[in-house]
């Protein structure tokens, strides 16, 4: 029984100093780990001493002394060179002595309830402002400020800042510079640590680990200056190897890569320099070893695609696809093709991803629309208004019509003409836009009559289409002739001409921004007509007349109204339409029609005398005759009234 007892007395007491030593263990190791916190949080308070005793000495030794100098007439630095060097130097000191202030307050009298996160977070947000210094740190014109101590040579600035360092006995002017670009990731290790060392049940450890979160977030703020200004010096660098600006310079531009690329074409394969940057695709041609002759520049849009080619022609090749023009370029290595693809691939993705975060990761249908259309021709090339539709490729270039502006391919532009009287360079404009131009004088030698397009193809396309809508819906009510004598006097191929004389505007000035230099174009399914710019007016006079053939007296005539004095030369102030049923009794008509823009707005009135030309006026006599006979009167019978004689 004793020897139970004794056992029983023996493991209660070997319990019991186990409870002991355990609680012991714990207090031990939360001593230890606030001794290592407070150690930390100490090293936080003193490295901050040191950074801002040495922002003192940089703003007394050197920056208030150059300042002072420059202002007495004997300038060490020019303030140029002092705004740059230094920068917001003395901001940066006030704030950091305030946060040195408030942090001694905290860790002078350190126990295991302090906390510090609330001081951090009160100050990291005020940290940005670093981004100014750091950013003129990396500036071409600072280093060289800097590369002037390094020198042999001796210069009055080398002079003085070697006499301010020997009488105070500091540190040299480069190395004092560089400490606040080192002090934020500095902040980012300190914090790191003490929050490693600081319990998950301590109330200070949420607010610590947001702390974190706010410097990476500065860290990464101002780091992105000191790339976006190596971006851009490297940008001006590309740029100084052209004699004319390449448009290389952009608010978000960043540069990618660049290199040297063999272009496949229909004559024969030329190396290019090839830029790439996050929105655009640049190609120019080495005139020397640092002379560049832009070619072309190419946007990376929603249509831009790199495929690669396995098996082409040459090795190492791959395609570039895009809205303005596609084509196949080869690398010398596969190693090359693999880098420039990459490259490409990630410039498009980019993108995308930034279009998505823009639009909400919706794209709309009109959007949808707009890309399709972008891929095909769009220039009618028939009578019945067919889109050519020929898609855009390797072989296949997409231009714009100078003139309407619709989108279209080689075989729908192949000419290039004066768009008015006033222009020194020739445009492309398409096959429906050319014969209205080979009116102006200095067009009319560019080409010969059978280089054009016949009528029954591009010209008056739109005309044509809309008469012919037209003709099946006539007014017959409203006529005195007979369907003899309609076909009598329809009969043949180009019935005769439309004289348009008296022509006056009026009230041109709905939606225009300046004063107009109208002019009148009138469109038949024949052919369009244009008169010359008088001068800029809101009511304009033409004296002289305008003809226009026309095929058929149930024809419509439009007439439109333009503006040659704008930005855009062709400008449409209105449009309207004439019925050429109206005349057919063989008389003048005397007529005013308001003219509007394609939505039905209003934009002024236009007034004017239309006739038949004489021998078209003939035809017609002849073709009554021809259906109704003699043109004579019959005999009225009189009735006498009652009672009169004869």
């Amino acid at each position: 029984m004793a020897d139970v007892w004794g056992k029983g007395r023996s493991s209660t007491k070997k319990a019991s100093l186990q409870r002991q030593w355990s609680k012991t263990g714990a207090d031990q190791k939360a001593e230890r780990h606030h001794r290592n916190r407070k150690r930390v949080a100490e090293e936080i308070l003193s490295t901050e001493r040191s950074y801002v005793k040495s922002l003192d000495i940089l703003v007394s030794v050197f920056y208030e002394p150059i300042c002072k100098a420059a202002e007495s007439g004997k300038a060490i630095l020019s303030k140029e060179d002092i705004n740059v060097l230094f920068s917001n130097i003395t901001t940066i000191r006030d704030l950091n002595k305030k946060f040195l202030a408030d942090l001694e307050d905290k860790i002078a009298n350190y126990t295991t309830n302090t906390t510090i996160s609330e001081t951090l977070l009160d100050f990291v947000p005020y940290f940005k402002m670093y981004r100014l210094y750091v950013e003129n740190s990396e500036n071409p014109r600072a280093l060289a400020i800097k590369h002037q101590l390094e020198k042999k040579t001796s210069s009055t600035f080398k002079k003085f800042c070697a006499n301010a360092c020997k009488e105070s006995r500091c540190l040299t002017l480069p190395a004092l510079l560089i400490t606040p670009v080192q002090r934020i990731p500095r902040y980012r290790l300190l914090v790191q640590e003490y929050i490693k060392l600081t319990p998950s049940v301590h109330p200070d450890k949420p607010k610590l680990v947001k702390a974190l979160e706010e410097i990476k977030k500065t860290a990464t703020f101002v780091n992105e200056a000191v790339r976006m200004s190596h971006n851009r010096q490297k940008i001006l660098e590309l740029s100084r190897f052209f004699p004319k600006d390449p448009g290389f310079v952009g608010p978000s531009r960043i540069y990618k890569l660049d290199g040297n690329l063999t272009k496949k074409s229909r004559r024969d394969d030329r190396m290019y320099r090839f830029f790439l940057f996050n929105d655009m695709l640049a190609y120019a041609k080495e005139v020397s070893s640092s002379n560049y002759d832009l070619h072309n520049k190419i946007p990376i849009d929603s249509t831009f695609e790199v495929r690669d080619v396995k098996n082409g022609s040459e090795p190492y090749s791959f395609q570039i696809v895009n809205s303005k023009k596609s084509f196949q370029v080869f690398a010398e290595s596969e190693q090359e093709k693999r880098k420039w693809m990459q490259a490409l691939h990630a410039a498009t993705e980019e993108f995308k991803k930034t279009r998505s975060e823009l639009q909400g990761g919706k794209k709309s249908a009109a959007a949808i629309l707009q890309t399709e259309k972008k891929k095909f021709c769009q220039r009618q090339r028939n009578r019945k208004g067919k889109l050519c539709g020929s898609q855009f490729g390797l072989f296949t270039s997409r231009h714009n019509c100078h003139k309407c502006g619709v989108l279209c391919c080689d075989s729908c532009s192949p000419y290039k003409v004066y768009l008015d009287m006033e222009a020194k360079k020739k445009s492309r404009v398409c096959t429906v836009c050319v014969t209205s131009l080979m009116t102006l004088p200095n067009n009319k030698k560019l080409y010969r009559l059978k280089d054009l397009p016949p009528p029954e193809s591009p010209v008056g396309t739109k005309m044509i289409q809309w008469n012919e809508a037209q003709n099946s819906s006539s007014r017959s009510n409203s006529r005195n002739l007979d369907e003899s004598t309609r076909s009598s006097i329809n009969g043949g191929e180009t019935h005769g001409t439309l004289k348009l004389i008296k022509i006056r505007g009026s009230d041109l000035r709905i939606k225009m921004r300046h004063t107009p230099l109208p002019y009148i174009e009138v469109i038949s399914s024949e052919k369009s007509v244009r008169n010359k710019p008088t001068r800029k007016t809101f009511d304009p006079e033409w004296p002289q007349d305008m003809h226009v053939p026309i095929s058929s007296t149930k024809e419509k005539i439009m007439i439109r109204v333009l503006d040659a004095g704008g930005l855009s030369p062709g400008e449409l102030i209105g449009e309207a339409t004439i019925d050429c049923y109206e005349l057919v009794d063989g008389g003048d008509l005397d007529k005013t029609v308001s003219i509007a823009l394609e939505d039905g707005t209003q934009t002024g009135r236009l007034s004017f005398t239309a006739r038949f030309a004489r021998a078209f006026r003939k035809k017609m006599v002849r073709g009554r005759r021809a259906s109704t006979g003699p043109l004579t009167s019959p005999v009225l019978k009189v009735t006498k009234p009652p009672g009169e004689r004869d």
